[in-house]
């Protein structure tokens, strides 16, 4: 069964450290692949480029990456909103694949902030980065809020 990683994230704009979490989340974690998918309207910030500009940006960084593509998946899914039940939607043409969610410490840190959360925690893997700007978040309080689930690859 293919593994392949999820980063999402606003990419306003893309960047080298985008590029590098995923390169590094591509070899530690032995996907076959990385996705980036781009948050159409986020949450969490504020994007200033267009949500078109913003994809076109991220397919031309990712041009000469093997392991590393956009989502392939339809423009109009590409642009729903990201919900746990769109993912789920989304991704459902691909049962035959496994997919883990890439996230920063500061993501994981608010992740009970997520709408039916329970429901992420269940039915989606995750793997967390910690970047040098990660907030801290403190690990023992985040897992009983969340449930303890299975460990990210080291």
């Amino acid at each position: 069964m293919r593994h392949t990683g999820i980063l999402t994230g606003t990419f306003d704009p893309i960047h080298n450290g985008h590029i590098a979490i995923a390169r590094a989340a591509h070899a530690k974690c032995l996907f076959d692949e990385v996705w980036f998918w781009p948050n159409p309207d986020p949450a969490h910030k504020l994007a200033t480029a267009s949500y078109d500009d913003r994809l076109a940006m991220l397919k031309l960084a990712l041009m000469d990456e093997v392991s590393l593509q956009a989502a392939p998946v339809s423009e109009i899914s590409f642009q729903r909103p990201h919900t746990i039940e769109n993912f789920q939607a989304v991704l459902q043409p691909f049962c035959d694949q496994r997919f883990s969610f890439i996230v920063g410490m500061d993501t994981l840190g608010r992740l009970d902030t997520w709408k039916n959360f329970e429901s992420v925690v269940t039915n989606t893997s995750f793997i967390v980065i910690h970047r040098r700007e990660s907030i801290d978040v403190d690990m023992n309080a985040l897992l009983q809020r969340l449930g303890n689930r299975e460990k990210n690859c080291e």
